[in-house]
This record gives structure tokens, sequence and C-alpha cells, in this order.
């Protein structure tokens, strides 16, 4: 799960860092002094909560993908044994009918073609 958590999360990470930073660099670009103000800390948390839900959403769709999988893979395994089984007792079938052939052949070949 956390190697899940960290593999969606870089990329919104990093995306809010850079957003903060280029924040950072048009204020003091604009001769504002950078600091801890309101409007930082208010966009700094407003940040961090999207890349929560973003994260959190991925991690969501993921798992949901994986059952669905899981899911598939059970089916699929059923199909596989009762076709088996099925394909086993035609077999089966087929080996009873030629033993019974041969043994018609056996005894049609054995008594005479004209009663004496």
């Amino acid at each position: 799960m956390m190697k899940s958590l960290l593999r969606n999360a870089w990329l919104p990470v990093a995306l809010v860092a850079i957003f903060i930073l280029l924040d950072l660099v048009v204020d003091r670009l604009m001769g504002r002094r950078a600091g801890n103000d309101l409007a930082h800390l208010i966009l700094v948390g407003l940040a961090l909560l999207i890349t929560f839900i973003l994260v959190r959403e991925a991690t969501r769709t993921r798992e949901r993908a994986e059952a669905t999988l899981r899911q598939a893979h059970d089916e699929l395994e059923l199909r596989v044994r009762e076709r088996t089984a099925e394909l086993a007792r035609a077999n089966e079938t087929l080996q009873a009918e030629s033993v019974n052939a041969s043994r018609r052949r056996s005894r049609s070949s054995a008594s005479p073609p004209f009663p004496v």
C-alpha cells in the first residue's frame, strides 16, 4: 500500500512544490518580501489538500482495478477447471467407445461369416 501511495504521489507533490516555488519567485520579483504570510499558508494548505485528494483517488482507482483483475483471474481459473473436467469426461467416453468398438471388431472377426 505504501509503495502504491508513493508511486501515485510523486507527480502531484512535485507539481505543488513547483507551484509554491513559482509563487515565491513571483513575489520576490514584484518586490514583496517572501514570508510566511496568511496567503502563502492558505495556498500551501490548499495545494496539499488537493494533492492528498488526488493521491487518494488514484490509489482507490488502482485498488479497484486490482480487485477487478483478481476477480477476472479467479473466474478464468474456474472456467479452466470446468473445461478440463469436461474434456476429461469426453476423453473417458471416447476411450470407452474405442474399447467397445475394438471388442466388437475382434468378436466379429473371430466368428465365422456363415453359420455352419
